[in-house]
């Protein structure tokens, strides 16, 4: 069983809340670091459907990489609609 099906399924076992942080690690710079893929396959296999809604509730924190993000990608996490990875 490939490691994010063992991740999953330990997951949905013991009902844990996953919290993506899709760079890997903290940035101090006012941009994006590169996206890791591992924590979207997990998202996407587990169908969840709140993370646009956790992005919302504390982009005031991250107001400065907010900002510097796409207006595309503002517009889907404002209207929680999530694209389909």
């Amino acid at each position: 069983m490939m490691a994010v099906d063992q991740c999953v399924e330990h997951l949905i076992k013991k009902n844990f809340k996953l919290w993506i942080f899709p760079e890997g690690t903290r940035n101090h710079e006012n941009s994006l670091l590169p996206f890791k893929k591992g924590a979207f396959n997990i998202a996407v296999k587990l169908s969840l459907d709140d993370v646009c809604d956790l992005t919302e509730r504390i982009r005031d924190q991250m107001s400065p990489v907010y900002e510097s993000i796409s207006q595309d990608a503002k517009e889907r996490i404002e209207n929680k609609r999530p694209k389909q990875l």
